[in-house]
C-alpha cells in the first residue's frame, strides 16, 4: 500500500466527524479517483467495498438520514417525475 492510499484511509476516518455534505462528496470523488489510480487493475467490487468507500458511504448515509428517509424520498421522487 502506498502513502497516498494510507492518507486516503486517514481522510476517510476523519470524515466521520464532518458535517458538510458537499465537501464530503468532493473529497469522496477525489479519493475514488486516487484509489483507481493506485489499483488500476481491480474490478468494481474491489472499489465498491474498499474501506475508504464504505467509510465515506456510511457518513453520507448518516448525514442524509438514508436509513430512515429512503422510502419517503424514493416515493416523493417518483411522484415528482410523473
Amino acid at each position: 500500500m502506498n502513502d497516498r492510499v494510507k492518507n486516503l484511509l486517514k481522510q476517510a476516518l476523519q470524515v466521520q466527524d464532518a458535517c458538510n455534505l458537499s465537501g464530503i462528496l468532493y473529497s469522496w470523488a477525489d479519493a475514488m479517483g486516487a484509489l483507481r489510480e493506485a489499483y488500476p487493475d481491480q474490478g468494481t467490487e474491489f472499489y465498491n467495498t474498499h474501506p475508504i468507500n464504505v467509510l465515506f458511504a456510511s457518513k453520507v448515509a448518516d448525514l442524509t438520514g438514508c436509513a430512515v428517509n429512503f422510502g419517503d424520498a424514493y416515493n416523493k421522487a417518483m411522484e415528482l417525475t410523473k
